[in-house]
């Protein structure tokens, strides 16, 4: 106010910061799988980043931010079909923010944005990747309801590839953290949907045991309850599987009581019709 020159500069510098409050918040809700909230905080810092002259070339990345997480949280509801049209889209937002930010890198003078340009290029590639991997996990799932099993698990293979590529070229711990939940998730779905296309108790079981590995990666309570009920059902179908195979009367009873324990665990994660 008293310096009117500064004006403009000043009002561009309090909006980055208004914006970079709401990619704050985005992470927070994210961390915590509230990605329909995480959605709203980047679309408000894409909005904020378009008013600013110096760094508009930014909203377009925040966008497609908010596509991936509206992807998530089709995912999470298992709206599958959408969710794969909405991680193309995010690919596509992320691929058109690439070029944005590769045409901008160039004529940055500042040796600190342009560092941050350069970062950003990098996790811009990442994300594209993960788009991929994401769709082809949501494939599996829909070929798995179709009952072409060998193909789901060929799908959640082809995910396990490109998560591990993905998490060999991370620096943060915790985004490294969240990809060994998502590669040791992918490998038990992997396995399991395998398991139903061979009827192999023996793949059940390893089912299991990599559902219980991804337990100590969980982010929280629900989503460990969650894991365990997979790794309890998938030891109900082990011991089913022998038992058609046996007729052996102590494996029917296994598999009486893992159903019992995976349908108490399926409860305790929010799914009370499991």
């Amino acid at each position: 106010e008293k310096i009117p020159q500064l004006k403009d500069f000043c009002h561009d510098h309090a909006v980055y910061m208004q914006a970079w409050s709401e990619i704050e918040k985005a992470r927070y809700h994210h961390a915590r799988q509230e990605y329909g909230l995480a959605k709203e905080h980047f679309e408000k810092a894409g909005v904020l980043h378009k008013s600013l002259r110096q760094w508009s070339y930014l909203a377009s990345n925040y966008s497609a931010w908010a596509e991936l997480e509206q992807a998530e949280e089709l995912s999470r509801k298992e709206e599958t079909e959408e969710a794969v049209k909405a991680f193309e889209k995010a690919a596509r937002l992320f691929a058109e923010s690439d070029r944005s930010l590769q045409t901008q890198r160039a004529k940055i003078e500042n040796a600190d944005e342009k560092q941050m340009a350069n970062d950003m290029v990098k996790a811009t590639a990442i994300r594209c990747e993960y788009c991929s991997a994401r769709i082809a996990v949501e494939e599996a799932k829909i070929l798995d309801k179709k009952g072409d099993h060998f193909s789901s698990s060929e799908k959640y293979g082809s995910a396990v590839g490109i998560f591990e590529k993905i998490s060999q070229a991370l620096d943060s711990e915790r985004e490294r953290r969240e990809f060994r939940l998502i590669i040791s998730l992918s490998r038990a779905w992997e396995k399991m949907t395998l398991a139903e296309a061979k009827s192999s108790p023996t793949l059940y079981l390893e089912a299991s045991q990599l559902f219980e590995q991804a337990e100590d990666l969980s982010p929280n309570e629900k989503m460990k309850m969650l894991i365990l009920a997979h790794s309890r059902f998938c030891r109900a179908l082990e011991a089913g599987t022998r038992f058609v195979d046996t007729r052996n009367i102590d494996m029917y009873t296994d598999a009486i009581k893992y159903l019992e324990s995976a349908a108490t665990y399926y409860v305790k994660a929010g799914i009370p019709k499991a």
